[in-house]
This record gives C-alpha cells, structure tokens and sequence, in this order.
C-alpha cells in the first residue's frame, strides 16, 4: 500500500512539473489571420498551436509557434490529389520543400512582426494531408528560426 501511495506521488509531481508553452501574444486578430492563410492556399483548415519539442534528449528544447495546414493547394503540390492509402516518394522532395518555404515565408514574416516572440525559439508551418482518422501524411515542416532574427522594426 506504502509503494503504491510513493509511486501514485512521484507520478503527479512528474506531471506537475511538466512545463507548458507560452501563450502567444500578437497585435493582429489570429481567426483573420489563419483565415488568410486558409484562402492563400485553399486549405481544408489552418490551426495555430504553441508547444515544446524535444525529440532526444541530447537535442536542443525547441519551444514553438507551429502552423498546420492541412489539405493545401500550392504552385508545386496538390495535397488534395494525393492517395493516403498508396503512398509515393517525391524524387524532387527538396525542391518541394524549398517552395513550400518560400510560400509560407510572408505568413511567418507577418507573425515574427506582430507578436510576442521573445519566450519562443523556433516557427514552424507544417503542410500535410490528413486520412479520415486524423493521421498525418506526406508532412512538409518548414522552420523559420532564422528569420526571427531579423530585425524587422
């Protein structure tokens, strides 16, 4: 009963001490905003999320503005044509994500101008295509660190 009572503690500090992300503080109205990214790429839907991300843990903490778009049609790729079910390999995979960044450039540039981004290291705009249960696929994740670093003022 004793061990029972020390694991069931350790499990809530545990969880109590896990740290959330910070919120984000911008001067532009948000649903507007994903809305114009919903237009500029006739998405299915655009969500805005921060969070913490730590793959390994000898990598470094990445706390995040994240944007998914999901289902989108670009210059360079039909999200909406492409089989879940039979998945293809892109031979020309690079030159898709550098257009995909090069897309989503002007959205993280609007972002890194109008909100709080001190508390966050990392912008990420995430292109994908959901199958019917949620599940995630042919996933293009662009990071915009190295924009934040410009002085925009």
């Amino acid at each position: 009963m004793r061990s029972l009572i020390s694991f069931i503690t350790l499990l809530f500090l545990l969880v109590s001490c896990r740290s959330n992300p910070p919120k984000l503080d911008c001067t532009f109205n948000q649903e507007l905003f994903l809305e114009s990214i919903q237009n500029y790429f006739n998405a299915d839907s655009v969500r805005i999320t921060t969070s913490i991300l730590q793959e390994e843990i000898y990598f470094p903490k990445l706390v995040t503005v994240r944007i998914y778009v999901f289902n989108p049609t670009t210059h360079i790729l039909n999200f909406k044509e492409l089989n879940v079910d039979e998945p293809i390999r892109f031979d020309n995979y690079d030159e898709i994500e550098n257009a995909l960044k090069e897309d989503g450039k002007k959205f993280a540039e609007e972002i890194i101008q109008s909100c709080n981004l001190s508390k966050f290291n990392d912008l990420i705009i995430e292109y994908n295509k959901p199958d019917i249960k949620g599940n995630l696929h042919y996933r293009f994740i662009n990071h915009y660190e190295e924009i934040m670093l410009i002085d925009y003022r």
